[in-house]
């Protein structure tokens, strides 16, 4: 019994660590972003793609349309939400870019994504620790 439950919490383990490594990649582009993308621009989003990542969690991933260094870009953000109307077709917001790489951008206000990025994070850790704690405690009393 304390093997399927051991397995159970890998498992469980397994299908979370994407969850968590998409927003550990939000937080280090964010700052990666904070500290060096020196162009400006008024972007809109074309379009709203969505992702379930399991079977309670969707991210929504904007995708959008700007003008930089003379050329139009249209790329889906870094930036996602686990909220359906976080973002939507049509709205515009600041964004910062990369002036060598312009494809490679961060909304301006950055704030708002970098909480929720730490907020999922942490939550999704707590329940990979607390589930593996009380599975290991009920292995450990049969």
């Amino acid at each position: 019994m304390a093997i399927v439950m051991i397995l159970l919490v890998a498992v469980i383990a397994l299908r979370y660590v994407s969850i968590f490594y998409y927003c550990s990649e939000l937080k280090k582009e964010i700052a990666s972003a904070r500290e060096s993308y020196r162009g400006t621009a008024i972007a809109q989003i074309a379009d709203v793609e969505e992702e379930r990542v399991d079977r309670s969690t969707t991210f929504y991933w904007p995708v959008f349309r700007f003008e930089a260094e003379g050329r139009t870009y249209q790329k889906t953000s870094a930036i996602f939400s686990d909220k359906k109307h976080t973002y939507q077709t049509g709205w515009y917001y600041e964004i910062r870019y990369d002036l060598n790489d312009p494809e490679k951008f961060m909304l301006a206000d950055d704030v708002e994504a970098y909480d929720m990025a730490e907020r999922v994070s942490r939550s999704f850790v707590m329940a990979i620790v607390v589930g593996g704690g009380l599975a290991l405690l009920v292995a450990a009393l049969r």
